[in-house]
């Protein structure tokens, strides 16, 4: 993970930071990242590349290949799945030792039979670690299986609800935690945490996120700032532990914002010479610029769940002006898509107008009925791969703000179809060993799924309310009606 991030070792007498780890949270992801990628590459190669530069012996190898990287990551500790603490935090460091430490935040409920211990000393043996040395550090690195990652997890807790709501509690948490302990406190930080907000459909979260990079970390130019970062204070406590003071070592690697009052807003004549550097002594830094646009188009499309398209799923909880709406053109999506919609209203009175879908080509991630319950993963090696190539339609659903009343122009590649009929069709393009994965509640709350089955590629569907399209021809004149309006008005 991170270098900079840090965990504890808790003695008998005194505590030491530790930087090192075996299997971070961030490893993890990015190999169960790289186990859901793979297979959806040599899926996309059979389909489009010749059978001359991907030959069938390749192919073969890359099937075998695909199983093999699904069991050395279930093989992991904890199955490389996100592991979540007893005080309801995500663990960065869930076995940051292996076998050698005990780790004193693990819940029961995702991790199992666990050995716990409450004091701080050695327990059985072995050396007892905590989390938390730097609780408001900038680096999100433990929240990657939520953003970028696009993995979906699978494992249940004994409460009853879905692996994914546990994590989606989990993740507003420790977002929550290292948010007010000080996190967030640069440009690029901000914008990560403002993606990870939109991630779980926080709205307002997002919006403060936004709120803070732009008049805290944005110079008058426009460029983004890193501050003067200071070294925690040593008379902090570890993991609120009294009488545990800050090891020194952490005093050196642990920072928060030298000067949380203040806004290095200045490139001045007086700083030319230092180059991209206020007078205060921020520097720019070009990744919250790109951050910052990400989470904008997180809370506009989300297509991080395969076969899935989950529409302005941020825009009900932005904290906006009553009567506002919007609109957006071509937003792209994971498996080849394109989107634009048109809204009207805020918050919980967001209406959608109108929406059109491109499918540019059958991608497997449209195929998202092919989930392994084996291994948790997207595509375990043992599905027939042939079936991206056959003349099967595929099985796509997209999540809107509710409405009551839709209609569908016509279309000759695709057709609208309801709830039952999408399942008994799933059940019949696939097999008993694989299942379209449920998605969390908290993800599908106040919005209505619409169900489509694509028999060929290239496709467009046009979708409005019945509102919207009265006065109109059909749902496309609404689109070209209402992007007209918008792009003819000059920009204030």
């Amino acid at each position: 993970t991170s270098p900079e991030n840090s965990y504890v070792v808790i003695g008998n007498i005194s505590s030491v930071v530790q930087h090192l780890s075996f299997t971070p949270a961030f490893d993890a992801s990015l190999l169960r990242q790289l186990a859901n990628a793979f297979p959806l590459l040599a899926l996309w190669a059979r389909k489009h590349v010749s059978v001359k530069d991907y030959p069938l012996s390749i192919q073969n190898e890359d099937k075998i290949l695909t199983k093999e990287i699904a069991k050395l990551v279930n093989e992991l500790p904890f199955g490389g799945q996100v592991v979540v603490g007893a005080s309801g935090i995500v663990l960065e460091y869930p076995t940051p030792l292996a076998s050698a430490g005990v780790h004193t935040d693990i819940s029961p409920v995702l991790a199992g039979s666990v050995e716990q211990s409450s004091s701080h000393a050695k327990v059985g043996g072995r050396l007892e670690v905590m989390e938390g040395p730097d609780p408001g550090h900038r680096h999100f690195s433990g929240m990657h299986w939520l953003y970028p990652n696009t993995f979906v997890q699978t494992r249940t807790s004994s409460a009853g609800l879905s692996g994914d709501d546990v994590l989606m509690t989990a993740a507003r948490a420790t977002l929550d935690w290292k948010r007010d302990s000080g996190g967030g406190h640069t440009g690029w930080s901000a914008a990560w945490e403002a993606s990870l907000r939109a991630r779980i459909r926080d709205g307002q979260g997002t919006w403060a996120a936004l709120s803070r990079l732009v008049r805290r970390y944005t110079a008058y130019n426009g460029l983004a700032l890193h501050p003067p970062l200071a070294a925690l204070p040593g008379k902090l406590f570890v993991g609120g532990t009294p009488g545990k003071k800050l090891p020194k070592r952490c005093t050196t690697t642990c920072f928060y914002e030298a000067d949380n009052k203040a806004r290095g807003c200045d490139f001045g004549p007086l700083v030319r010479t230092r180059g991209m550097e206020t007078s205060r002594g921020d520097k720019f830094q070009l990744d919250a610029h790109g951050g910052m646009v990400a989470a904008v188009a997180e809370l506009l499309l989300m297509s991080n769940f395969p076969g899935t398209l989950l529409v302005l799923p941020g825009i009900s909880s932005l904290p906006l002006t009553a009567g506002a709406g919007g609109a957006a053109f071509d937003l792209r999506g994971r498996g080849d898509v394109s989107v634009s919609v048109t809204w009207s209203g805020t918050g919980s009175s967001v209406a959608f107008d109108a929406l059109e879908v491109s499918f540019r080509s059958r991608h497997p991630w449209l195929d998202g009925s092919h989930w392994s319950e084996r291994f948790g993963f997207w595509h375990d090696g043992e599905v027939d791969m042939e079936y991206v190539e056959n003349s099967k339609p595929s099985l796509v659903r997209v999540y809107i703000p509710a409405n009551s009343d839709l209609i569908m122009d016509s279309s000759k590649c695709g057709q609208r179809i309801d709830e039952d009929r999408y399942k008994s069709l799933l059940k019949s393009n696939d097999n008993m060993s694989h299942t379209m994965l449920p998605l969390p509640s908290q993800m599908t709350n106040g919005m209505t799924p619409v169900y489509f089955l694509l028999e060929s590629f290239p496709c467009s569907v046009t979708l409005c309310s019945s509102l919207a399209v009265l006065g109109h021809v059909n749902c496309r004149s609404v689109f070209e009606s209402q992007k007209m309006s918008l792009l003819g008005t000059p920009m204030e």
